[in-house]
């Protein structure tokens, strides 16, 4: 089902929804816009569930439901694990050595970023000498992206 768009609710579902949400939010039918319905449902939704994630917004009262931190380990049943899950990991597993081994890693890394800089087209450093990443070039969307996008719409 579509909805017609008022120039009110084109504006706000245009400033909720980023441009790749509104590819699939705005339908052009003769001279009126639509909003596609269940597209906006799970943009608010998807939106919602990023907020809530990064706890930029909350639900009030949910301090009533369950408490993530009793769902937490105690330190003394994580001590046990920690040899394996460094292991498994390829971490080093006591502090000193940790810590050498995430240098030496970060050395590694900025070596290698140093080294592709200068063919860098999308990173640039600005005359406060502060690193700028510029936006990337949107592609379109794959042949295979368009029957999978295709295939939901139908399902809607």
């Amino acid at each position: 089902m579509n909805i017609v768009c008022s120039r009110s609710s084109e504006y706000h579902a245009q400033k909720l929804a980023s441009p790749q949400w509104q590819k699939l939010l705005f339908v052009e039918q003769g001279n009126k816009t639509k909003i596609v319905r269940r597209h906006l449902e799970v943009c608010v939704f998807s939106c919602l569930m990023a907020e809530l994630r990064s706890g930029d917004i909350c639900v009030k009262g949910s301090e009533n439901y369950a408490d993530h931190q009793e769902q937490l380990l105690l330190w003394s049943e994580c001590l046990p694990l920690i040899e394996q899950y460094c292991a498994d990991l390829a971490f080093a597993n006591n502090a000193a050595c940790f810590v050498k081994q995430l240098k030496s890693w970060l050395t590694e890394t900025a070596a290698v970023m140093d080294a592709g800089y200068p063919d860098n087209r999308q990173l640039i450093i600005n005359y406060l000498g502060e690193p700028v990443l510029k936006k990337s070039v949107r592609h379109e969307l794959s042949p295979a992206a368009k029957v999978l996008l295709e295939a939901v719409e139908k399902l809607f």
